[in-house]
């Protein structure tokens, strides 16, 4: 899980301007420059929609421009990051025109965790960057601690459904099923999660074997 970092220099990122042609947002990329930004306008013709570049993208590098007045051909669903499905593929920066609140959504939706209104300032700029990479970072962070809590929780269905199998296989209570696993784990040398999953899949091993031994059988008879 990576540690919370607060990023406050910006030189050496990489923004990638997804936006209309015009002088709204002239004044961006020269003020990127300025604070150490790489910056790319991703073109396009007006007359079709944009398809949004996400090849080789690096959240930790790179930054979203994403001017919220643009018809967009992505379907964003299949470009979450893998195993992060609440977040875009990197921090996204909402450009505003029109503050209807279908394109606000619109934006929201693609993952934009700041805003920055048109015709751009390049007094606005920092506070854009500072707000959406670092927001970005934090859901980042509470998207991975929600990850390990449903791992955990799958993980402690594992050592039940253990439990209750060995309960009923040696007639034993849960307390002694329990600390019989913990044992057995630790002269295994595994975690009691990693040993019960063990456990489980020598059982339905055996089980199917069985199965299928009973309808040899049967077929005989």
């Amino acid at each position: 899980m990576k540690a919370h970092r607060l990023v406050q220099n910006f030189s050496g990122h990489r923004a990638l301007i997804c936006a209309l042609p015009g002088r709204s947002t002239e004044a961006l990329a020269p003020t990127l420059k300025k604070l150490g930004l790489q910056s790319e306008l991703i073109g396009h013709s007006p007359a079709e929609p944009m398809v949004l570049p996400f090849e080789n993208i690096n959240a930790d590098r790179d930054i979203l421009f994403i001017d919220g007045d643009m018809t967009l051909a992505t379907d964003w669903r299949c470009l979450r990051r893998a195993g992060k499905s609440a977040l875009p593929p990197a921090p996204v920066i909402g450009l505003v025109g029109i503050e209807a609140p279908s394109r606000l959504k619109a934006l929201l939706l693609l993952g934009a965790t700041a805003f920055l209104a048109k015709p751009v300032y390049g007094s606005a700029v920092y506070s854009a960057l500072f707000l959406g990479v670092n927001e970005y970072n934090r859901k980042e962070i509470l998207v991975d601690t929600v990850d390990v809590l449903y791992e955990k929780r799958r993980r402690r269905a594992v050592i039940i459904k253990a439990v209750i199998s060995l309960m009923n296989i040696r007639n034993i209570d849960e307390d002694v099923a329990y600390e019989l696993l913990r044992k057995e784990s630790m002269r295994a040398r595994l975690s009691t999660e990693d040993y019960c999953e063990y456990m489980l899949g020598l059982k339905q091993e055996q089980d199917k074997n069985e199965n299928a031994h009973g309808e040899r059988q049967a077929l005989k008879g």
